[in-house]
């Protein structure tokens, strides 16, 4: 496939919204804020202008921010996604919270299993169009070879197409929002003003410190064992 194919790819995708109404939408949001294993297998397929213009866009694109974020590398919860709206005028920061509090009530209303076939169908339905968009270009230019490779890599991803959270993610969907969070927790770590405690308190792997962001850490110990001066040192 030619160096330009991914340029008609994207232009054929950013007018798509997705065919739901209201309801499901917000149903979608509210399944996207609840379900880790879902979260991640949808966090490089639903793009937040399938939303349109509206708040749910926002929302979904807000969701993509947080988990970004070295520290979090996970989803909101809906508690800390209205958190992320907080600098907005009162009016608007409102609007949010209600719009997040009706997709999570949403998602009692309207299944996982409904929102993840239909979801599906029409992840398949947008590969089908941005194939046969791209192809047509680059059977205009008599990219003949890069079409062909570019078909058969395009059938394979509209077949495996899924945001089904029952079916196993890879160790690369994980591995991000598992691994990549202790090295930064790790790297992070600030010193109790002793190397014992430190490796202590993380297992041997606090090198350069043993308190971890987000971590509660208490120190325990025999009546008269130094408790005091290990507490001066934190």
């Amino acid at each position: 496939m030619d160096e330009q194919s991914p340029q008609v790819f994207e232009e054929v995708v950013t007018d798509q919204i997705i065919p739901f109404d209201e309801r499901k939408q917000e149903a979608v949001i509210g399944h996207l804020i609840r379900d880790e294993v879902f979260f991640l297998k949808a966090r490089e397929q639903i793009k937040y202008h399938w939303f349109g213009k509206g708040i749910r866009g926002e929302l979904w694109e807000k969701m993509l921010e947080f988990y970004n974020i070295p520290q979090y590398k996970r989803r909101p919860t809906a508690e800390e996604l209205k958190m992320m709206f907080g600098s907005l005028p009162m009016d608007e920061a409102e609007e949010h919270y209600r719009e997040i509090d009706r997709c999570m009530l949403m998602a009692n209303h309207i299944g996982l299993d409904v929102v993840v076939r239909e979801c599906t169908a029409w992840l398949k339905t947008v590969l089908i169009q941005e194939a046969a968009a791209t192809l047509m270009k680059m059977y205009k230019n008599h990219q003949i070879e890069p079409a062909t490779k570019y078909a058969e890599d395009k059938l394979a991803a509209i077949k495996n197409a899924d945001f089904d959270p029952v079916k196993t993610i890879s160790f690369a969907d994980t591995k991000t929002s598992v691994v990549d969070r202790m090295i930064w927790r790790r790297k992070n770590a600030c010193t109790t003003g002793s190397t014992l405690y430190d490796r202590a308190l993380l297992n041997g792997e606090g090198k350069e410190g043993g308190l971890a962001p987000g971590d509660f850490t208490v120190i325990l110990g025999a009546i008269s064992q130094d408790k005091k001066i290990g507490r001066a040192h934190v």
